[in-house]
């Protein structure tokens, strides 16, 4: 996929092809050769609204089925996105996020300390960034949607797909240039702020919640990235954010 185009228009495909078979349940449980004929056929409707020619069809079927296929050795060598029960994932989940009280108005500064008071460095490096935003007196509600959050052997995680180009070889997308991607796109803010709505979303919605046994963590998958075969060892960033970072939000 090194050449394929980019864009939004190949994002929001990826997007609808992966989110249509998990909410219909049509790759749950199924095998990688039955997943590969679910994901071609929908695909090939696809390709037209993004312009993409029909040589791009059996690579990226192949890529969007080791995403769905494929172990998530991150978090367990027998989790995978098509094994997860349909009842225990929800895409494109909805939040909303309050930016200030009446008491307390929002300060990207304020944002900016919490992460400085973070023990990881790629975090508290971040901060810096953060200074930098030309945010300013924001009131009201933040609102966004979740690509997927599922639940895998009692914690719950959040999964976001992208199609940024950072090269063309493997080891473009090493960790050290996903941890760079995540920076310089604002991922790491973006990831947070989704761990704040869970863990919100949580609290509400599951007995006895607590942070450190229930929040598995946040998942970017990388999709040009993604081996061809094998476990997702690859492509993907992981990280379970500090209880600090995310209550301090």
């Amino acid at each position: 996929l090194a050449e394929m185009p980019g864009g939004r228009r190949v994002g929001t495909i990826v997007h609808d092809v992966l989110e249509r078979l998990l909410t219909r349940g049509d790759v749950s449980g199924q095998s990688e050769s039955n997943i590969h004929d679910a994901v071609r056929s929908r695909l090939k409707i696809e390709l037209p609204r993004a312009q993409l020619d029909e040589q791009w069809l059996e690579p990226l079927s192949a890529a969007l089925t080791r995403c769905l296929a494929g172990s998530i050795t991150q978090i367990d060598e027998t989790c995978s996105l098509s094994r997860i029960p349909r009842d225990r994932l929800v895409c494109e989940m909805p939040f909303l996020l309050r930016l200030g009280t009446p008491d307390a108005r929002f300060s990207i500064d304020a944002v900016a300390a919490v992460f400085e008071q973070s023990k990881r460095p790629l975090m508290n490096r971040y901060a810096e960034r953060i200074r930098r935003m030309n945010v300013h007196s924001l009131r009201g509600m933040l609102a966004g949607f979740i690509d997927l959050t599922f639940e895998c052997q009692g914690r719950w995680y959040i999964a976001d797909y992208k199609t940024n180009q950072l090269g063309p070889l493997t080891s473009d997308y090493s960790p050290e240039n996903l941890d760079r991607a995540m920076v310089e796109h604002d991922y790491i803010l973006q990831s947070t702020l989704y761990g704040v709505a869970l863990d919100l979303l949580l609290k509400q919605r599951v007995d006895s919640y607590d942070f450190e046994n229930h929040f598995g963590g946040v998942l970017y998958l990388f999709l040009r990235g993604i081996p061809d075969t094998g476990s997702l060892d690859r492509g993907i960033y992981f990280d379970r954010p500090e209880h600090s970072l995310i209550t301090g939000l």
